[in-house]
């Protein structure tokens, strides 16, 4: 099964697929983004992490925000350099949409460049661009969760181990991309429904897998953040109620609903 997958990868990387849906990506990124990257337009965050610097991390629960980014600075340095940040985001957002391709098994060419474009920019990509100091790592947590997908859709064991573990990481540089994650796996329930080839209980089992990996992706995510809590001896920030993080009051689950539902509305 493993070897099957890897030869398709290869494959697939070779591709017009995939070609189409990268450049698109890269067209579209440069075309959208080339003011932002030839000028350093300021707001507080920005101002904060200039010269160096890479955002909030173990304290606000992003623990592997806070690894990759020491561990950049060692290897390389913390610059915010607009037009090198951008251009490493919407490459490795051009991986993940080449990625997206793939777990939906999409052959049309012009859906696939479609996607490299909507991809690079979607809104809440184009607002997260605005914090150019550290996009590359919030684009590395979106490809993440796009590969964690993959791995845990076509991949058994190891598939699900290697998926979960990539959206802890995930989780751990940014924590609103989880949903991100929930998502696709939907996505793909969906196509499996309209899919005559697949059963119910295919469907079910399947179902069932995903809703697992992503409890083992959160439970892993907590597991990291402790230790790294406890490794740097520092506590969660009380801003936003980030240190109330996976505490539920179920009293007022009721109230929660209703606004999710009015605000989608």
């Amino acid at each position: 099964m493993t070897k099957k997958f890897i030869y398709e990868m290869k494959d697939f990387i070779k591709s017009k697929n995939a070609l189409y849906c990268f450049i698109s990506s890269l067209f579209f990124g440069v075309l959208s983004y080339l003011y932002l990257f030839m000028n350093n337009l300021h707001n507080w965050d920005n101002m904060y992490n200039t010269p160096a610097g890479y955002g909030a991390g173990t304290s606000s629960g992003r623990w592997f925000l806070s690894l990759i980014g020491e561990f950049v600075h060692k290897v390389w340095g913390k610059y915010n350099i607009p037009l090198f940040n951008g251009i490493v985001a919407i490459i490795i957002l051009g991986v993940a949409s080449c990625i997206i391709v793939k777990i939906f098994d999409i052959k049309n060419k012009w859906l696939c460049a479609l996607i490299g474009g909507i991809t690079v920019v979607f809104p809440p990509i184009a607002s997260t661009m605005i914090y150019i100091y550290t996009v590359g790592y919030y684009g590395l947590a979106i490809l993440f969760v796009a590969l964690g997908a993959l791995l845990v859709k076509e991949l058994r064991i190891l598939g699900f181990i290697l998926g979960s573990l990539l959206f802890s990481c995930s989780l751990g540089i940014y924590q609103a991309y989880y949903p991100l994650c929930a998502s696709i796996f939907i996505l793909i329930l969906i196509k499996m429904c309209m899919d005559s080839k697949s059963d119910i209980k295919e469907i079910i089992l399947t179902g069932f897998k995903f809703l697992f990996s992503l409890a083992l992706g959160y439970i892993l995510y907590k597991f990291f953040l402790q230790c790294c809590l406890h490794l740097y001896n520092i506590e969660l920030s009380p801003y936003q109620g980030i240190d109330k993080m996976g505490k539920i009051d179920i009293s007022l689950i009721p109230s929660q609903i209703k606004d999710i539902f009015k605000s989608m509305i």
